[in-house]
């Protein structure tokens, strides 16, 4: 029993060292967000790539528009200052896993009909 115990507790330092040295290579802001912590998504994006957002600690609300049709994973990841999310239109229909995971700040997403698929633990720590 001792030696399966070492083993998890060894499982999980790694977990938690891989984690926090993935949030610390991503961190970044794909877009810098203004004086107010806003960015807009400019209508020729068709996707927010994987981790565009992640760690993005000024960004506290965005705008995203009609073209934008899938969140990829970990977008806003750790993006723990956004809190407002207003999605124009209805081309959004996909949010891929852990896309606003640790988003501690966030309220509310309002979904248009469009959407289809949400990936999971999407909104997972929120």
């Amino acid at each position: 029993m001792l030696l399966k115990s070492n083993v998890s507790a060894l499982i999980c330092l790694w977990w938690c060292m891989w984690q926090y040295l993935c949030v610390m290579v991503h961190a970044g802001c794909a877009i810098t967000p203004d004086g107010n912590g806003h960015v807009d998504i400019l209508s020729d994006w068709t996707e927010i790539h994987y981790a565009a957002f992640e760690s993005c600690s000024s960004l506290t609300s965005i705008t995203i528009g009609d073209s934008v049709v899938f969140i990829d994973g970990d977008a806003f990841a750790f993006a723990n200052n956004l809190n407002t999310v207003t999605i124009v239109g209805s081309g959004l229909r996909f949010i891929g896993g852990a896309a606003f995971m640790y988003c501690t700040s966030l309220e509310s997403i309002l979904l248009p009909d469009s959407f289809t698929t949400i990936g999971a633990t999407a909104f997972s720590f929120t």
